[in-house]
């Protein structure tokens, strides 16, 4: 078995998102974006102001650094922001 040459290898194709995009998708400002890319957040830059944001290698890039998962509209629904108070027993 012989390995693909760059002839016969056949692209991939990379999802990718403007930094604006990635911060509403994390639920994250610009500025945060900006300060995951100054920690090594993986980045395509086209030019010195054109850059795009591999959606693959980001969502693992954060999830290996910070333990966090892009929230859905389905998960965010389901945190409990006040969990319910049990009121005192009857007599107490």
């Amino acid at each position: 078995m012989s390995c693909p040459t760059a002839a016969t290898a056949t692209p991939t194709p990379v999802m990718s998102v403007s930094k604006r995009e990635f911060a509403r998708r994390h639920s994250s400002s610009e500025r945060t974006v900006d300060n995951w890319i100054a920690a090594g957040l993986p980045v395509l830059r086209y030019s010195t102001r054109k850059l795009l944001i591999p959606l693959a290698l980001a969502d693992a890039w954060l999830q290996e650094r910070f333990l966090v998962c892009r929230r859905t509209p389905s998960t965010a629904r389901l945190r409990v922001v006040n969990p319910p108070v049990r009121s005192a027993p009857a007599g107490a």
